[in-house]
């Protein structure tokens, strides 16, 4: 059957021939599904093999702990998946008990391959009962457990004591406990604990490598988390119902960057296990949040620049980001790019004064020195301190051109006074005329 092989005692040809003929398609996409998402590969062929009661497999398998009453089971190490025939018969319908034995018993293959099998066993099963169809297996599973309203195991208990598969009450606590991890932490970070504990041997300093927590600090939230997820969020499960909330949610507070690497991981999940509806939500909401990264990036290159005094610079940046937060419908930064866009275009208005008084020339105009000089003062104001120097350098020009024309006027009037001097002088010494006489 495509990657699995399927073992059946005779007298049982029937069922396995309709477990072959109804479910190869979905059992071997699971399979491919499953190699995507944990990133690795099982030697093949897995092995399918049926057993008509729970006491055949004991009988082959001796050593094998207490099972319990579940549907299948698999171990840490080995290609097999025992599935149960009387306990699958005894469900409403065969199809989704089996699907849901093979998504959980393959779940927790890949997931001991990718530990190194160093994982606990009781963390494996809870991954498997997360992969499980939880509008499926939760609501029996939790009438099952006694209906319980908090957390009352640790998490040493849950994933060290390999509780029994009867054990329902545990089942759900541990399943919950993968829930946490991926829905507060991600998909990508577990499977970065998985890699660690292999690394590590062992899931405690994994933890804390990955999770920056220790495994008491996560035990703690996830005491908080449970009664939460008791009441809605095991209807949150990544691989059946992509939760996009949230991230619309951190959208709406303007964490672009985090609902990036968010969605990255959707996108990839949904992919595999989701709808193309769900799928062209996500992606819009890629485009969203990628376009409040850029403007964010744009916002923090309009304030350096201005603060570098590369005011050109800044407006621009400055004017991109604020169109993109305005097709964002994001108003938070508004003010603050409406700051940074007001300086730079005053600046750049500013030295454009300047430059238009270099190119007409300061000639020797003794009143220009107090434009230039309140232009100069409001760059320094705006902390344009290289205009400033500019400012300074051109005021010192305006001096000298101002007393060379001072000093020509000076010279022009001491001439011309001398000259009428001399003038009155020469009209004493001459001869009065016989005309003057006669007066």
């Amino acid at each position: 059957m495509g990657g699995f092989v399927v073992v059946y005692p005779l007298g049982f040809t029937r069922f396995s021939t309709d477990l072959v003929n109804e479910l190869s398609t979905e059992i071997n996409q699971m399979l491919v599904d499953y190699r995507k998402v944990f990133k690795t590969n099982l030697l093949l062929p897995i092995t399918l093999r049926i057993y008509p009661l729970h006491d055949d497999f004991y009988c082959l398998n001796p050593q094998t702990p207490f099972l319990g009453e579940g549907t299948a089971h698999s171990r840490a190490g080995t290609r097999e998946i025992a599935l149960f025939l009387h306990q699958i018969r005894e469900e409403d319908s065969w199809q989704p008990a089996v699907l849901n034995g093979v998504r959980h018993e393959l779940a927790v293959l890949f997931a001991g391959e990718l530990s190194g099998g160093f994982a606990p066993p009781g963390l494996l099963n809870g991954l498997g009962g997360y992969f499980e169809d939880p509008g499926e297996t939760f609501t029996s599973r939790f009438e099952a457990g006694g209906r319980p309203q908090e957390a009352e195991l640790n998490w040493k208990v849950l994933w060290e004591e390999n509780a029994p598969l009867s054990d329902q009450r545990a089942l759900l606590q541990s399943t919950s406990t993968v829930a946490y991890l991926v829905d507060v932490y991600g998909w990508e970070k577990f499977i970065d604990f998985l890699k660690e504990i292999n690394h590590k041997q062992g899931y405690h300093e994994a933890a804390a490598e990955v999770y920056g927590s220790s495994i008491q600090g996560l035990e703690e939230h996830w005491e908080t988390y449970f009664p939460v997820y008791l009441d809605h969020r095991w209807q949150v499960n990544i691989f059946h119902a992509y939760d996009l909330d949230v991230i619309r949610q951190l959208l709406d507070a303007g964490a672009y960057q985090e609902s990036v690497l968010r969605l990255d991981e959707a996108v990839f999940i949904i992919e595999i296990f989701g709808n193309p509806d769900e799928l062209i939500a996500a992606q819009g909401l890629l485009a969203k949040a990628k376009l409040g990264v850029e403007a964010d990036q744009l916002t923090l290159q309009a304030r350096d620049a201005l603060l570098s005094g590369e005011y050109k610079e800044s407006y621009t940046a400055g004017a991109l980001a604020l169109d993109l937060f305005q097709q964002l419908g994001d108003t938070r930064r508004v003010s603050e790019l409406e700051a940074y866009l007001a300086v730079s275009k005053e600046v750049l208005d500013l030295r454009a004064g300047l430059d238009l008084i270099r190119q007409q020339g300061i000639g020797i105009n003794p009143f220009r020195s107090k434009e230039i000089l309140s232009i100069g003062q409001r760059l320094l104001a705006l902390g344009d301190t290289e205009s400033g120097e500019q400012v300074l350098i051109l005021l010192s020009l305006l001096g000298i051109q101002q007393n060379t024309y001072f000093q020509f006027l000076i010279s022009l009037v001491i001439l011309v006074c001398t000259g009428l001097i001399i003038r009155q002088a020469i009209s004493a010494r001459k001869p009065y005329p016989v005309e003057a006489d006669l007066l």
